[in-house]
């Protein structure tokens, strides 16, 4: 944890509170010494409380009231808050001041695994106080934070990427899967399928003598066309007879010659 010393850095602060010889008044270092005993005490809330007081009625603008208010505020744990606090004490006219108001800043954001703020306010603390040694940890401390923290998430990203790489994978294991088992299901149907089209193709050849048998009749004769077919079949029947009993004859002449 950054070496965060808020006990020794802000007892010095609030006493130079209470010494201070700008119009301070009895009533005031009382109200002072009893937030300081609550903050002791880890009566935060209280002790809260009593620096607002005594900023509103005494020191509105008191750079030392937000230095205490914001220790206060690290000590229940509400960083931001303790950050807006100590962002009130900066541009003080005491650099120190600045300083360790820096400090304070960084190790809010360091509680809070804020690394790179965390290293921004330290780096700001000791440009302003170069001799500060708790900053010069807490700093090389950050520093290897943020370090763990980009390899931790550089682990999570492999993971991650890993793992949707695998989900993938086996998704597309699945459809070739699934692919494979669609085309393996329909080839014992296309193979008890393969004789039909033979089989269509005898039934159309059987066919096609039916279709030949059923070509469509030919139109009725007319009484004149039956007419005219008769007599050419009497004709025909006629000559067949005439033809016939000449035969007969010469076939008797030449029997009777030969005898």
């Amino acid at each position: 944890m950054p070496a965060h010393t808020p006990n020794r850095k802000a007892l010095a602060l609030i006493l130079m509170i209470a010494s201070t010889s700008i119009a301070w008044i009895n009533p005031l270092r009382e109200r002072v010494e009893n937030a300081n005993q609550r903050y002791y005490q880890g009566e935060y809330e209280q002790a809260i409380q009593n620096y607002i007081d005594i900023a509103a009625t005494y020191a509105p603008n008191s750079k030392e009231l937000h230095f205490n208010i914001g220790n206060a505020w690290f000590r229940q744990e509400n960083y931001d808050k303790a950050i807006e606090e100590y962002q009130q004490v900066i541009g003080s006219p005491d650099e120190k001041m600045d300083a360790k108001a820096y400090y304070c800043i960084g190790n809010a954001q360091f509680r809070k695994e804020d690394y790179v703020k965390a290293i921004e306010a330290y780096v700001q603390s000791l440009k302003l106080n170069p001799d500060d040694e708790d900053a010069k940890y807490n700093l090389e401390l950050a520093r290897r934070k943020l370090k763990e923290q980009i390899d931790k998430n550089k682990d999570q990203q492999q993971d991650q990427q890993q793992q949707q790489d695998q989900q993938q994978q086996e998704q597309q294991n699945q459809e070739q899967q699934q692919n494979e088992q669609n085309q393996q299901q329909p080839e014992p149907e296309e193979q008890q399928n393969q004789p039909q089209p033979q089989e269509n193709q005898e039934e159309t050849e059987q066919e096609q003598p039916q279709a030949q048998q059923q070509q469509p009749p030919k139109e009725e004769m007319t009484e004149e066309q039956a007419m005219q077919l008769l007599q050419s079949l009497e004709a025909d029947e006629k000559q067949k007879r005439e033809d016939f009993k000449r035969q007969k004859a010469q076939a008797r002449v030449k029997v009777d010659k030969d005898w």
